[in-house]
């Protein structure tokens, strides 16, 4: 259904994979979602190492790591008996998504994907990571003013706090 597409540009190809990735995402078509995800960051890895993208490249390839997390996460709630090494991936493209948003100034974008690194981590029980992600995000909703985003940063702490009994 979706291979018919002739694109002859390898950017908007990379960009249309993204897009047929959040459609099969979005009618629970999981391996064909992770399938496309997969092929557009395969541009998008070959871009960065040639040097050869702009800054909404970086956006691009930013929302695309985020989805890839996003993808993992779900599928480690779906695979209870892959779950820590599936939420261990969810945790390396959240992390990379955020590298990529730091690299390019964009903190505001940071805070919005930040708590989704946090919530993996406490899953994983990665607690030293955990704190300082959890503080940064607390940081970062205060100055960007996300009231939801920072209650749940203060949730992160919270559980910190509960887990170490203090």
């Amino acid at each position: 259904m979706y291979a018919n597409s002739q694109v002859n540009s390898p950017r908007l190809t990379a960009n249309l994979n993204f897009l047929l990735g959040l459609a099969a995402d979005s009618k629970s078509s999981k391996p064909d979602s992770r399938k496309f995800y997969e092929q557009s960051l395969e541009f998008w890895h070959k871009q960065l190492r040639a040097n050869n993208v702009s800054f909404n490249d970086y956006l691009h390839y930013g929302c695309l790591l985020f989805y890839l997390g996003v993808w993992w996460r779900q599928y480690a709630t779906q695979n209870r008996a892959e779950y820590s090494s599936a939420c261990c991936q969810a945790k390396k493209y959240y992390q990379e998504c955020l590298e990529v948003f730091q690299q390019i100034n964009r903190s505001d974008l940071s805070a919005k994907f930040i708590n989704a690194l946090g919530e993996v981590l406490l899953r994983l029980e990665q607690w030293d990571d955990l704190r300082t992600v959890a503080q940064n995000a607390v940081d970062i909703h205060q100055v960007y003013s996300e009231p939801v985003r920072l209650a749940f940063g203060y949730a992160l702490l919270a559980e910190l706090a509960l887990q170490q009994s203090d």
